[in-house]
């Protein structure tokens, strides 16, 4: 996905995908971005069940912030596959969520499909209270594209 995202405070533009069956937070959830107020990085984070509810987020870290250009676009890639997740910003690896050998349950449930999020929400206890003086602010988003796995 290649996307600008304005700042301002209480912003928190976020693009994230849900599996499409299963419940939270069992079946994972993948936080491509999450950007609060002005930072000049996003957010990436794994949920599941095993970093959620177990609270294991350290072994392996769930979660890692990456660099942006604030006032421009950014490509933000995350690749799906079989042994960890892979995050890029602007063609550079960012963060990899590995699957993992525990006695634990969950670690690792990102093998069905998922669907996609793009949202932006105003004000919330992550990223605190709005300051009117500050808004309108957009998400701009360029493009979107979706590949499949093959195995060969």
């Amino acid at each position: 996905m290649r996307a600008r995202l304005e700042a301002a405070q209480g912003a928190w533009p976020a693009i994230w995908l849900l599996p499409e069956t299963g419940k939270w937070p069992d079946s994972g959830e993948i936080d491509i971005l999450e950007r609060l107020n002005h930072d000049d990085f996003v957010y990436q984070t794994v949920h599941t069940n095993y970093t959620y509810v177990q609270q294991q987020t350290d072994n392996p870290p769930h979660s890692a912030k990456a660099p942006i250009k604030t006032d421009d676009y950014n490509i933000y890639t995350v690749e799906i596959l079989p042994e960890q997740l892979i995050f890029s910003v602007n063609g550079e690896q960012t963060f990899v969520y590995p699957r993992i050998t525990t006695d634990r349950p969950g670690q690792y449930p990102f093998g069905s499909p998922y669907y996609l999020l793009v949202d932006m929400q105003i004000e919330g206890d992550w990223v605190g209270k709005a300051d009117p003086a500050q808004y309108p602010i957009e998400m701009n988003v360029d493009w979107v594209r979706f590949y499949d796995l093959v195995e060969k």
